[in-house]
């Protein structure tokens, strides 16, 4: 197991950071809320068909409250379970609701630019990750990042869980 704390001061590498996995891991749980609001959306609106560009900005402030709730009460989201990735406080407790909503919008301004400047700020987050081995976020709230090693054998289970949304999407 891999701890990535807030302090500068410990050593780091890509492996014990493991920034593709964290970014992967957020895009696994924003295809999954979307793919849910357009399943919900099929079901109860047939016949309407949902403003991508509405969908792809709110479901981010969803996603913050989604996030939060995941993260306080489990420690993990969908995408980071997948990607056998926690988030824990200081003391290595999951974090209380008020800090995972902070880190939530953190990540939203800070990491993703508030989707208007994400190519930017992700290249900026993706460098302070791989160089100084914490992200701003984490570091202002003193969150730790722990990633567990996965192998080969995760892979048929990532690929199901990816697949499972456009199967049911098919289907209705």
């Amino acid at each position: 197991m891999n701890i990535n704390n807030g302090s500068d001061t410990m050593e780091h590498d890509n492996i014990s950071t493991r920034p593709w996995v964290r970014y992967w891991a957020r895009y696994i749980d924003m295809y999954y809320l979307v793919a849910l609001i357009m399943i919900l959306q099929e079901l109860l609106f047939p016949t309407k068909q949902l403003d991508l560009n509405i969908v792809a900005v709110g479901s981010y402030f969803i996603w913050i409250l989604l996030e939060a709730q995941f993260l306080s009460t489990w420690g993990t989201t969908p995408g980071k379970w997948l990607l056998k990735t926690k988030v824990r406080d200081a003391n290595n407790n999951k974090l209380s609701l008020k800090t995972a909503l902070k880190r939530g919008l953190l990540v939203w301004f800070v990491g993703l630019g508030m989707t208007i400047f994400t190519p930017i700020t992700e290249a900026i987050a993706y460098s302070n990750l791989k160089n100084k081995g914490v992200t701003v976020w984490d570091k202002h709230l003193n969150c730790n990042v722990i990633h567990e090693n996965f192998g080969p054998e995760r892979i048929p289970l990532i690929v199901g869980a990816l697949m499972l949304p456009l199967f049911i999407l098919e289907i209705i």
